[in-house]
């Protein structure tokens, strides 16, 4: 799919044609302050560039003939120069142009908030609401310039980079201000980047505040027509968040938004779920073409936020209505989201409390319960499989081990242990065989990913297959399980996975591969690394 404006299907175009409304005037008013900044850039930049011709001439002319002295105050002037490319002058008044900016952003928010909710459902008691506050305005817009002057400084340490270079290498005046010009290209472009960004980042907040008021407790994330593909905003599309849990824009330049979302208004039939299912479909085969693979993960800003996890949705599409699954007291879909620490119960409790689900190997038993943990019992569990995965899990490469159960006979051993269960995820042997060509590649990729991860931690897993590999058959996400046979000893050992793995990985990746384990022994930190590195 192209970036650009998506055809929406009939059966909620309304909606979506409101929020696409919204997103051309916020583009016009993002164009207008991007205008303003790169003519102030464009300013300063021939001011700067008139100035540096002078200076620069005289050194490069006067060449040794200059004392190391004379010379170094010069390049300090042309330095000085080149730091004013965003004039301190100017700074009051681009705080002023991005807080009127920020400010009309933030009434359309709420604006369409208010629309929107009323469009939903006419009869809401929604109550009244006074906006952002404008203090909470203006730090936003002085945050804003804050980032573009340091993009000025960037700008002022790459272009005096460039000029020293440029006396270095003989190169004339025009080169060296051509090169300069360029510099200023990314400068323009990192002061778009900020300026889209805060104008979405106002708009969202305002509407979420106008949906709090409101008491409108959970939104729709709705990838926006004019957005292109994006893998964070593509697995979030069409899903359901606690309203707190729900961060937009996701990434510099987002164009997404939030639509106010109740159970309530789900029962009453006043949300189009069939349509919010065909949207997220098509927008995930139209990625799929373009090889944009779902991320599982946190998104840029929610990274930013402190977020180590993708929020977790309420609803998906495709799941039952979120009214009777709270009514629903056997529905599987109840599971919250996992504790940070559960206690371990005997395995003669578990069988009374909890679903079996499965029997693993050496006598093995498997239990999940309603909070979403799986707890695994057996006679031979070593301590080490717990540990390993535990910090396999905190790295992102497996299922979090939430406890253990200690053997009181055995220090080394354990009577089980418990670990959160990862909603979606299926056997990766089941998963890959559905898969096509190209989504198998990028699996084999996230996989590889991984199983650096893990090996950088030191840990070697000597049963690398894919039947102990979890695969999110949505996102091709992958997690490595069954740490049974694992060890964290020397870096040597790792060499026995490579090895086993070479048979799991096909056509480039596996020349790619092979041709890395010829030529790398890992005795090292620095040499998983590099044999990583080769490969990807």
């Amino acid at each position: 799919m192209k970036a650009g404006r998506r055809l929406l299907p009939m059966a909620d175009a309304q909606t979506l044609a409101l929020v696409d409304r919204y997103d051309r005037a916020l583009d016009g008013l993002e164009a207008d302050v991007i205008e303003r900044v790169n003519t102030a850039l464009d300013a300063s930049f021939r001011q700067i560039e008139r100035e540096l011709r002078v200076f620069y001439s005289e050194i490069a002319d006067e060449g040794a003939l200059y004392s190391f002295t004379l010379k170094t105050q010069k390049l300090n002037t042309i330095k000085s120069l080149l730091d004013q490319v965003v004039p301190d002058a100017q700074r009051a008044e681009l705080e002023a142009l991005y807080q009127e900016a920020l400010q009309l952003a933030s009434d359309a928010g709420v604006d369409l908030a208010g629309n929107l909710i009323g469009q939903i459902d006419p009869s809401y008691p929604a109550a009244a609401f006074s906006g952002v506050p404008i203090e909470a305005i203006s730090a936003q817009a002085r945050d804003g310039v804050d980032r573009l002057y340091r993009h000025g400084k960037d700008f002022a340490r790459q272009a005096s980079a460039v000029v020293e270079l440029g006396l270095a290498g003989g190169h004339g005046t025009a080169k060296v201000a051509e090169q300069l010009r360029r510099q200023l290209g990314t400068t323009k472009a990192k002061a778009e980047t900020i300026a889209r960004t805060e104008v979405m980042s106002s708009y969202n907040t305002a509407a979420k505040g106008r949906y709090e008021e409101a008491g409108v407790d959970y939104v729709q994330w709705v990838l926006s027509p004019s957005e292109g593909n994006c893998s964070f905003c593509l697995a979030r599309n069409m899903k359901v968040y606690k309203l707190g849990d729900a961060i937009i824009p996701a990434h510099p330049r987002c164009r997404c938004f939030l639509l106010p979302w109740l159970p309530e208004w789900q029962e009453k039939g006043l949300t189009d779920d069939a349509f919010a299912a065909q949207y997220r479909t098509e927008a995930i085969a139209q990625g799929r073409e373009q090889g944009v693979a779902l991320a599982s993960g946190p998104s840029p800003l929610e990274r930013a936020a402190g977020m180590e996890r993708a929020p977790t949705p309420v609803w998906s599409p495709g799941d039952k209505p979120l009214a009777a699954q709270t009514k629903s007291s056997a529905a599987p879909e109840l599971q919250a989201s996992p504790p940070k620490r559960v206690k371990v119960p005997p395995v003669e409790r578990a069988r009374d409390l909890f679903e079996r689900i499965g029997d693993g190997t050496q006598g093995t038993e498997i239990y999940r319960d309603r909070q979403g943990v799986i707890y695994k019992y057996g006679p031979d569990l070593r301590k080490d499989e717990a540990d390993l995965q535990r910090i396999a899990g905190k790295a992102g490469v497996s299922p979090r081990v939430l406890g253990t159960l200690g053997d009181p006979d055995d220090s080394d051993n354990l009577r089980g242990f418990a670990m959160e269960e990862l909603i979606g995820y299926s056997d990766g042997d089941r998963v890959l065989a559905n898969l096509s060509e190209g989504q198998r590649r990028t699996v084999e990729a996230n996989f590889v990913a991984q199983s650096r991860r893990m090996h950088e931690l030191k840990i070697s897993h000597y049963d690398q297959l894919w039947k102990n590999t979890l695969i999110d058959p949505e996102t091709l996400d992958v997690k490595i399980i069954d740490f049974g046979t694992a060890a964290k000893e020397d870096w040597g050992d790792i060499a026995t996975d490579w090895a086993d793995m070479q048979g799991m990985l096909s056509g480039d990746l596996q020349s790619r591969w092979q041709a890395a384990q010829e030529e790398v022994e890992p005795e090292s930190k620095r040499d998983v690394s590099k044999f990583y590195d080769l490969v990807q």
